[in-house]
């Protein structure tokens, strides 16, 4: 028994009628909102914005990422709760150039005491000619 009649045997193709085009609905509820609403959820005040990676929760402050809070790497008696890029990467360049600083005068330590050294033997051994010039 055919599903759609005897039609296709006697020649005649199966076509369906055409549907109406229906208008697409949105699914988003903007238009519903009120302005107020709107400025709310859309606007330009995203907050505050957390990101926690490896126990390091960091906080996007004024342009800036700042360490929040560390469990492995307490802040170090400063009170705050961390150093923004800007100013850390200006403490690792203050730290390095004490650094090399404290290496120079390390350097010129040894130097000096050196030629003490050598000073205070041809002192001595001045002295010693002297003794022997005496006798």
């Amino acid at each position: 028994m055919p599903i759609f009649g005897n039609n296709l045997a006697a020649g005649h193709r199966f076509s369906p009628k055409k549907s109406t085009a229906r208008r697409a609905q949105s699914l988003s509820n903007i238009s519903n909102l009120d302005s107020r609403q709107i400025a709310h959820d859309f606007g330009i005040d995203y907050g505050r914005v957390n990101v926690t990676l490896d126990d390091e929760h960091l906080v996007f402050d004024r342009g800036n990422w700042v360490l929040e809070s560390s469990s492995k790497h307490p802040p170090s008696g400063t009170g705050d709760a961390g150093v923004s890029n800007k100013e850390y990467n200006q403490l690792k360049h203050t730290n390095s150039s004490l650094r090399s600083e404290n290496n120079l005068l390390k350097l010129k330590t040894e130097i000096l005491i050196d030629m003490l050294s050598e000073h205070a033997t041809e002192l001595k051994l001045l002295e010693k000619e002297l003794e022997e010039a005496k006798v």
